[in-house]
């Protein structure tokens, strides 16, 4: 019988959700102080910490789990999660590829794959496991997104369109979804259907500053050079410390469309 990813952690979750960031650090200690002999207690202690960022933490749990049991397929995709989000994807692939060993039905491990090998811009491999968890569970909206940002990348940009659209026809407000689908409509020069997509964003997540500055930059690739101007200060306006990349092309593009504005 293949083991449900997804119930299989839940009532561990709701059971013995800690009050807070301390409460779990605590549990944690506990645990050091007096370990379990029980893998699925270190992956449960390792989801908690994981759910609090205390993302080192919940790989020492995870790992002291997979000693015990190194076929805790959950462990595995725990610990997976934890390494992508220290920006680790090589292990992360390595943990999604020995969960699969064990549950090759998960669809979660399958995704989180793909998301992995998309940053480590192997983007063929991961276009084949985003297909993989969407064969076993075709209503996954992140795969769907994460097909389109596959295709993207190799230059598919019609057929990303089209996963875009699936993905926003399951979710309609996916941000990553209308971001990158407007990333698209700009590769392609589909100007105004592009600003459409950021706009759309910016309805529902009005400080999104991202969206803000692509908008931006395809006003200023369609010719609207007031508009564009207008559009990059507004973005600065709302950028915060992880858009300084983009702060500093706004900026010079400000100074560009400044300048050619005093030439007139």
């Amino acid at each position: 019988m293949v083991e449900d990813e997804e119930r299989w952690i839940a009532p561990g979750l709701e059971d013995h959700r800690p009050e807070g960031h301390e409460a779990v650090l605590e549990a944690y200690r506990a645990a050091l102080a007096s370990p379990p002999a029980d893998a699925d207690a270190w992956a449960r202690l390792g989801a908690r910490l994981a759910e609090f960022r205390l993302l080192n933490e919940a790989l020492d749990s995870l790992g002291r789990g997979l000693a015990i049991d190194p076929r805790h397929a959950r462990a595995w995709l725990l610990r997976a999660a934890a390494l992508a989000e220290l920006g680790r994807h090589v292990e992360a692939v390595e943990c999604c590829d020995r969960c699969l060993e064990q549950q090759p039905q998960w669809p979660g491990a399958w995704h989180g794959r793909a998301s992995s090998l998309l940053v480590l811009q192997r983007f063929e491999e991961a276009l084949a496991s985003t297909n993989e968890a969407l064969a076993l569970r075709p209503r996954l909206d992140h795969a769907w997104c994460c097909k389109g940002d596959c295709l993207r990348a190799l230059g598919r940009h019609e057929e990303a369109l089209l996963a875009y659209d699936e993905t926003l026809r399951l979710t309609p407000a996916h941000r990553s979804a209308l971001n990158n689908k407007g990333l698209a409509l700009q590769q392609l020069g589909r100007f105004d259907a592009a600003i459409e997509c950021f706009d759309r964003l910016l309805r529902s997540q009005p400080d999104d500053a991202t969206a803000r500055y692509n908008r931006a930059a395809c006003l200023d690739g369609a010719g609207n050079a007031d508009l564009a101007l207008e559009a990059y200060l507004g973005f600065l306006g709302s950028a915060g410390p992880r858009q300084e990349a983009l702060a500093g092309k706004a900026r010079r593009r400000i100074e560009v469309l400044r300048a050619a504005r005093r030439r007139i």
